[in-house]
This record gives C-alpha cells, sequence and structure tokens, in this order.
C-alpha cells in the first residue's frame, strides 16, 4: 500500500495515483480550495487474498467465493500504516460520502475495491492482470462543517461562460467563488476539466476529471448544447479548417484543423485553445503548424534556427500538448524553407527538444517556393510524412504576381498547373498525403485539376467558407471520376 498527502504527489508518482489526483495535487499546491487529505493504492494483502481466489480463471466459481472473500477481508485489521493516520482525524470524506469511523471507511474502500474487481471480470473476464481492477482513492480529513452538497462546474467551450450543476441552493458568493476556482483551476492545468465541489461555510474542491461534452448524474442532466448539424453530402477529399478559436464536435461536415501559432498572442493562449481543440475533436487530425513570422528577410523555419528562444517556446509547447496531455491526435506542421539542407537542419534541432518523427508523430512540412517542388525527392529522403502546399505563395514565387491583383491573372493560372504536374506525380508515387491552401485552392479550375491528382485536402479559412466548399468537392470528384472513365474508353 502507498499513502501519500495530496499535495505531495508529484509528476513522477502520476503513473500509480493517475492523472485525476496528480491534477488536484497541482491545484491544491497552486492555492485552489483543495482540502487536506491522503491518496492511496489497494494494499497488497487485498491483491494476494484475490489472486488466491480467482486463480482458476472460471466467472461462475468466482462468484460464489465472492461473498467469502469479502468476508476475509473484513476480517483483516486496517493497516497500520493507515489506522496511525486516520486515528489523528475525526470525519472522513471518500466518493462523495462521510464517514465518522476509520473501520467503516475501510469496509466502505473493500467493497468499492471489490465492486471493481467484480466489473472488471465480467467485462474482461481473466485476460487482463487482475491487479489492474483496482483504482487509488482520495480520503479528505473533514469537520462537522461539512455539508453533503455536490456541485459539479465547467467552463462551456461556445459561451466561455462557468456552468453548475447542482441540486442545491446555493449563495451569490459561492457561485462567484465556484466561478473563480474553474477558471483558475483550467488556466493552471492548461485544458478543460470538470469540477467537483462540495461546501464546508464555503465551496471545496474534491474532485476533477477531463472535460467531455456531457455530465452523468442521477438528477437533471445538462449537456453543453451543440451546434445544430448540417447534413451535407461528404466528399473523398479531406476538408480542414485554418482555426485558432476552436471548433466543436458538432462542426461534423469538418475533417482537420490546421493551426498557425503565429495567429495566437503567447504560448499560453495556444496551449489553452489547440488543447481545447484537440479534446473535442479527438477523432480529428490536427495540424500545428510551428510559428512563421514575417517580418524582416528571416521567417519559417530560419528564423526558428537562428532565435533559439523562438523555437525553445514552440517546441514546449508542442511537447506538454503532445506528451503531458496526451493529445496524440496532434501533428507537427514545420513552416517555409528554402532549401533542403534548412529543412534538415530544423529536423536536428527538434530532435535535440525530443520532438522526433514517429509512427504517431507525423512532420507535414509546407511547401511555398518553387525549389520545394523542384527537390521534392530530395525532401522525401530526408522523410516527411506529408505536405502543406501554399498556392498561393507558389503562385506569387512562379509567376511573381498574387492572387490580389486582378481577375486577369486569376485566371491565368495554366503555368500553376503545368509547373506542379511532374510535383503531383512524385508524390503520388511515394503515397504521400498532400494538403493545399490558400485562395487560389479554392478556384473551380485548380480545384478540379488538385482532385485529378489525388489531393488528400484542402483547407479553408473559416467554418463558413468549409459549408459552401463541400459541394463543390463533391461536383469535382464527380467530374474526376467521368474524365477519367472517358480517358480509359478512348485508350
Amino acid at each position: 500500500m502507498l499513502i501519500l498527502p495530496i499535495e505531495s504527489i508529484s509528476e513522477v508518482d502520476q503513473a500509480l495515483f493517475g492523472a485525476n489526483i496528480y491534477n488536484l495535487s497541482q491545484l491544491k499546491r497552486s492555492g485552489l480550495p483543495v482540502p487536506d487529505g491522503i491518496a492511496l493504492t489497494p494494499p497488497e494483502f487485498i491483491l494476494k487474498t484475490v489472486l488466491e481466489h480467482t486463480r482458476d480463471h472460471q466467472i461462475e466459481l468466482f462468484e460464489q467465493r465472492l461473498t467469502l472473500l469479502r468476508e476475509t477481508l473484513l476480517n483483516t485489521p486496517i493497516p497500520t500504516e493507515l489506522l496511525s493516520i486516520l486515528k489523528t482525524h475525526k470525519k472522513f470524506w471518500c466518493q462523495s460520502s462521510l464517514y465518522d469511523d476509520p473501520k467503516q471507511l475501510w469496509e466502505s474502500l473493500i467493497d468499492r475495491w471489490l465492486a471493481q474487481l467484480r466489473a472488471k471480470i465480467w467485462r474482461d473476464g481473466f485476460s487482463t492482470p487482475i491487479e489492474e481492477a483496482f483504482s487509488p482513492y482520495l480520503i479528505f480529513f473533514a469537520d462537522k462543517t461539512w455539508v453533503k452538497t455536490d456541485v459539479t462546474a465547467f467552463i462551456d467551450p461556445d459561451s466561455s461562460e462557468v456552468l453548475l450543476k447542482t441540486t442545491q441552493k446555493l449563495t451569490v458568493p459561492t457561485i462567484q467563488q465556484i466561478q473563480d476556482a474553474v477558471r483558475l483551476g483550467d488556466k493552471k492545468l492548461y485544458l478543460p476539466h470538470f469540477y467537483q465541489f462540495t461546501i464546508n461555510n464555503k465551496p471545496i474542491l474534491i474532485g476533477i476529471s477531463p472535460y467531455t461534452n456531457h455530465i452523468e448524474g442521477n438528477d437533471v442532466e445538462i449537456e453543453i448544447p451543440l451546434k445544430q448539424e448540417n447534413k451535407l453530402i461528404r466528399s473523398a477529399t479531406k476538408l480542414f479548417v485554418n482555426a485558432t478559436s476552436g471548433i466543436t464536435l458538432a462542426d461534423s461536415h469538418v475533417d482537420g484543423v490546421l493551426v498557425e501559432t503565429e495567429r495566437f498572442n503567447d504560448p499560453h493562449e495556444a496551449i489553452i485553445k489547440v488543447g481545447e481543440m484537440a479534446i473535442l475533436n479527438i477523432h480529428l487530425p490536427i495540424i500545428l503548424r510551428l510559428p512563421d513570422f514575417k517580418n524582416g528577410d528571416i521567417q519559417g523555419s530560419l528564423r526558428l534556427i537562428n532565435q533559439q528562444s523562438l523555437l525553445d517556446t514552440s517546441s514546449s509547447t508542442y511537447l506538454f500538448l503532445r506528451n503531458k496531455k496526451r493529445l496524440l491526435n496532434i501533428s507537427l506542421g514545420i513552416p517555409t524553407v528554402r532549401s533542403v539542407e534548412e529543412y534538415k537542419e530544423l529536423k536536428n534541432q527538434l530532435a535535440k527538444r525530443g520532438i522526433n518523427r514517429g509512427p504517431t508523430l507525423k512532420y507535414w512540412l509546407e511547401f511555398n517556393v518553387p525549389e520545394n517542388i523542384i527537390r521534392v525527392d530530395d525532401y522525401l529522403k530526408i522523410g516527411l510524412d506529408g505536405i502543406i502546399l501554399d498556392l498561393d505563395m507558389i503562385q506569387t514565387h512562379l509567376c511573381g504576381i498574387n492572387t490580389q491583383e486582378g481577375e486577369f491573372y486569376k485566371h491565368n493560372i495554366g503555368v500553376v498547373m503545368d509547373f506542379l504536374q511532374p510535383f503531383c506525380t512524385s508524390i503520388n508515387n511515394q503515397s504521400l498525403s498532400l494538403i493545399a491552401k490558400g485562395q487560389l485552392a479554392l478556384y473551380p479550375q485548380i480545384l478540379d485539376f488538385l482532385i485529378l491528382q489525388g489531393v488528400y485536402g484542402v483547407v479553408v479559412n473559416t467554418l463558413v467558407e468549409s459549408f459552401g466548399l463541400g459541394e463543390h468537392l463533391v461536383e469535382s470528384e464527380q467530374r474526376s471520376i467521368i474524365r477519367k472513365l472517358t480517358d480509359l474508353s478512348l485508350n
């Protein structure tokens, strides 16, 4: 059995006590109203006794032995280390219940662990280790002023307001204290969470869990209102949105998110908003592109290489979201590179900071100068997983014009398609994903060309654009199929 004061639980202990207890410990150290208490894992003798009663691996026999197992465990004395701590206090709060007696609390813990065991056996059988069934528990030291008042609070991502769920009537000062604690908690943890409070003259924080889109409870259930879903015909070409403000699960017509981090005011804002997007859209790929500041002659990856502090901050933000918060749907986007050597150097710099391309960590490289297109095979040798093709910048560098210079140039895009044709063939041969962005990517002629070349996705700048583009993608795909069938029949 491992027993630690709540405030003493460190990141090293997270593997034993779990993320929720560790986060609560962080909040207590940060000054939030978390009461004193301990966290404990089940003692070894419980595991040993359970294993003796489950070694025949027969569920029916296990059910028959469950009563005997409970009696055996209840007859064992409270572990000395735990009893010595409990004797110094008069009341205890555990799992929304108040206890006056250490023995009563201990029996409750045994019943909870056995309930976990029974659920695990019936769900998974004996295929996984039995000890994985048991969870650690928190025990708070209470006093006579504690009132059983369950309050769950969270920040609504749509309104940014703190919403409360409770069956009790709360005073205005109490509500304000809860709202302040929730806002401070999300700021400290960088990501949205649910917060569980009870009342001890003032609110006290006794539980925390990751944010999801609804709260479960025995009373009236509150659901975060989702935007009305638009019924769209889905295209095979993926639809990405270039977002910094966040999208919700209701935006189901979106297939992915591109986030350009230079749009954020500071790393803290990036962590909060990107983390929220990744949680709310855990099924979607999110490309977090490193900042591309365009002040002066040095920009993109070259600026990151030369300005180490900027690269350090950007790398820390990405590592925090991916490793600390385990948001594995976030890939890494590499901004403008103007040579293969520049990309190789940035890749080495990222590796020194612990960011290495791998099976679950994808590198998306932004192509926006002709050199990238011409030397694509050399970039592939260094290693990348996808390409973000900035067509507006390609047109600017290739033709000396941009998409804002009048209708004549908007329609004079044949040279761009001719230039891209060998490039598209090369990446198709490598089965590499290509995402196109920029105003030029939305022109019907270019869109038809991209789909004919098998483009993986197209980026839009707003959700409003995404609604209209979905239908155009479907129509363009239909034209592409007809064209391919026609070419086959002629051959």
